[in-house]
């Protein structure tokens, strides 16, 4: 009996137990785990089915259609709006380190649009006094 993840045969955890776990102290998605034949075979059925459906999502034109659906799902829907708008100001509040990063990638990637945003903004705030 094999890993599901890398394929490394499940060595018997001990010697009077049934037991097993993986053998290959560098595969990261089984470590900590251990179980019978029983429970190792639903692990590699539910593997394959991840697998499988990570190689679905994955194709570009189920990316592109996900995305339509999503985005006019967006623009109907006002309850998934506001969900999505609170759910994303819920994880910037939680990564605010990941947001200045990106934040600082797109000012260095874009800048003729950062620069122009600024402009706006600045503008907006004379304005507003």
């Amino acid at each position: 009996m094999n890993c599901p993840y890398c394929n490394k045969e499940l060595k018997l955890l001990y010697d009077n137990t049934n037991v097993f776990r993986c053998s290959n102290i560098q595969c990261k998605k089984s470590i900590g785990m251990a179980g019978t034949p029983e429970i190792w075979e639903k692990v590699a059925q539910i593997a394959k089915i991840r697998n499988a459906g990570r190689k679905y999502t994955t194709n570009p034109e189920i990316k592109e259609k996900r995305k339509e659906y999503l985005a006019q799902k967006y623009a109907t829907d006002p309850e998934f709006k506001e969900r999505v708008l609170k759910n994303g100001r819920k994880w910037r509040e939680i990564n605010k380190d990941k947001v200045a990063e990106r934040n600082k990638k797109y000012r260095e990637t874009h800048r003729e649009y950062y620069k122009e945003y600024m402009k706006k903004y600045n503008q907006k705030k004379k304005d507003n006094k």
